[in-house]
């Protein structure tokens, strides 16, 4: 299949400047994983002795979790503080059998076809795409998978609300000046270079994001009305879930 043309650039000075900020504010980071980690590791399958690439370690907790597995994973990052932090924490568990290394996804030093599994916790979305979806297909074994949790940009209310209302009047910004939450044509994009492509949503992510937009999870009322809203279009309008901010990329090569 033909790959789609792309223009889109992200500006890796500013992404690793603000991922360098971040680092900051991580100093006690938990190791637990969260939900959307745990749930994009058990659709890796069967890790014991898997080479298993780990894309955007940030504080480590999947690149921990998944060595504690016997799986042998190299992670990456483009911040050296949280490469640093991680190394700390992941040299007693593995002995030196896995390793962190500060890179660009959009150019890895690795050869082809290293690795068995490839995982990326919201990572896709703040690279240049179509040279990090090239890169992780060349290093994917045939018969390879790779999991990816990613921000959507399908739902139109939620992509007004980011362009027009957050980090104005109050309203906090989260997330780095480059990111791109995926849309159709990024699908169509990992469609023309896997052999299979298949979104998966755990749950409806909508209005708790409102919640912490606009409110920073300061008010238990308010988050508990937005979670059982999530939770009532997610079980009611299944024609919806596609809407979700964030879902799970499965790809096969």
């Amino acid at each position: 299949m033909k790959h789609p043309k792309y223009r889109e650039r992200v500006n890796k000075k500013t992404e690793k400047e603000f991922w360098e900020n971040f680092s900051k504010t991580q100093l006690n980071s938990s190791n637990r994983l969260e939900k959307y980690e745990r749930i994009a590791i058990n659709l890796l399958g069967e890790l014991k002795g898997k080479t298993v690439l780990d894309c955007g370690i940030g504080v480590g907790r999947s690149t921990l979790f998944l060595s504690q597995q016997d799986a042998v994973v190299i992670g990456f990052d483009i911040s050296f503080s949280l490469l640093k932090r991680v190394k700390k924490k992941l040299l007693p568990i593995t002995k030196g059998k896995s390793r962190v290394v500060e890179m660009e996804g959009e150019r890895m030093g690795f050869k082809a076809e290293k690795f068995d599994k490839v995982l990326g916790i919201y990572f896709l979305h703040h690279t240049t795409l179509q040279q990090a979806v090239a890169e992780i297909e060349r290093v994917m074994k045939k018969g390879g998978r790779g999991v990816f949790v990613e921000n959507f940009g399908f739902n139109l209310l939620l992509n007004f609300f980011r362009k027009y209302v957050t980090g104005k009047w109050g309203v906090k910004k989260y997330g780095s000046p480059s990111e791109h939450p995926l849309t159709f044509k990024d699908l169509k994009l990992l469609k023309s270079y896997f052999k299979k492509v298949d979104l998966i949503v755990p749950d409806f992510l909508f209005f708790r994001l409102l919640s912490r937009q606009v409110f920073q999870f300061k008010y238990k009322p308010i988050n508990w009305v937005c979670s059982i809203l999530d939770k009532w279009i997610y079980k009611g309008f299944k024609s919806l879930k596609h809407y979700s901010y964030t879902q799970i990329i499965l790809v096969e090569k």
